[in-house]
């Protein structure tokens, strides 16, 4: 019940004004007091900090060489993947005395002779019908290994290339 503040007179609660004077009645809504809410005292064991782990990549040269030798050699380098065996003339024409090149020339042999052999087998065993399928199939992977070297040397990154990365000459 509502009670006008005026003349006194009790109004029911959905009354907004009062019947005798007309006096506004206030809206009375009482306030709901949310729970206390529980606290705990709940203490994580001590667990000494996680360190992260750091991985390294132990083909990734990049921090070898000097990043202003690599700037200035970076074109050289992706000839060297591009043209193959030109590609290695021009590089030791025109920057033999850089070790950034000389790493990326290295790399271009390995490539060109496995991929020599790759192709004399084929030649050698073209009577059958799975080996030159098999190296046609190596030799579209070396291609695209030497795409991911130049895209490396575009990138300023110096790392071995994919697959022939494993064999142990040249190093």
């Amino acid at each position: 019940m509502k009670q006008c503040p005026n003349c006194k007179l009790n109004a029911a609660d959905d009354r907004l004004f009062c019947e005798k004077c007309g006096t506004k009645l206030e809206v009375f809504v009482p306030v709901q007091q949310e729970p206390p809410k529980p606290q705990f005292n709940y203490q994580p064991p001590n667990v000494p900090p996680v360190n992260p782990v750091v991985v390294i990549d132990e083909y990734d040269h990049t921090a070898e060489y000097d990043p202003a030798e690599i700037a200035e050699n970076k074109l050289i380098a992706a000839v060297v993947y591009l043209l193959g065996v030109v590609g290695i003339v021009i590089a030791l024409l025109a920057a033999k005395d850089s070790k950034y090149v000389m790493f990326h020339v290295k790399q271009e042999l390995k490539f060109i002779i496995v991929s020599t052999v790759v192709t004399m087998a084929m030649a050698l065993l073209s009577w059958t019908f799975i080996v030159p399928i098999i190296g046609a199939v190596v030799d579209v992977v070396l291609i695209v290994c030497e795409l991911i070297c130049v895209y490396n040397v575009l990138t300023n990154q110096v790392r071995e290339a994919p697959i022939i990365r494993s064999l142990n000459f040249l190093k």
